[in-house]
């Protein structure tokens, strides 16, 4: 039954949307929703999120930005995991158990710059700003995009 092969992994659906929008040709807002829902609630948990992301474009290559992240839990999962532990805000999910009802926010700033028309270069700094934190102290994300 193929049903219940899927359902007894660790598989998860993502409903999400996204929106975005240019001001005066340099400065771009774009905010994302979603629901990231675990198939099998013994795997993983469940949550909503939002995620509202500014940056402005200087020199034609440079855009430093900011953006806000927030997770709601709105399914546990079943590992044994103590909610006090939290969960991995989307990077990783550990099915915590009773974690249910509980929100993580975090802030993140830093810049990304468009080396070559295909290259892109840009980190950030994000930090909780919410009571719990999970995981999270501290954390640095670097990315590397090369288009072809």
């Amino acid at each position: 039954d193929w049903s219940s092969d899927v359902c007894s992994s660790d598989l998860m659906l993502t409903v999400l949307a996204t929106a975005a929008k240019e001001f005066n040709g340099h400065t771009h807002a774009i905010v994302n929703i979603g629901d990231q829902i675990a198939l099998n609630s013994n795997s993983n948990s469940g949550f909503l999120y939002m995620q509202a992301h500014l940056d402005r474009e200087f020199f034609g290559w440079l855009y430093p930005l900011v953006e806000f992240n927030w997770f709601h839990y709105n399914a546990s999962g079943n590992h044994g995991i103590p909610a006090a532990v939290g969960e991995g805000d989307g990077h990783i999910n550990f099915g915590t158990s009773n974690i249910v009802g509980n929100d993580f926010t975090t802030v993140a700033i830093g810049a990304k710059a468009k080396i070559r028309p295909n290259l892109e270069l840009g980190a950030v700094w994000e930090r909780p700003i919410s009571v719990r934190h999970d995981l999270m102290l501290d954390r640095i994300t670097a990315e590397l995009i090369l288009r072809y």
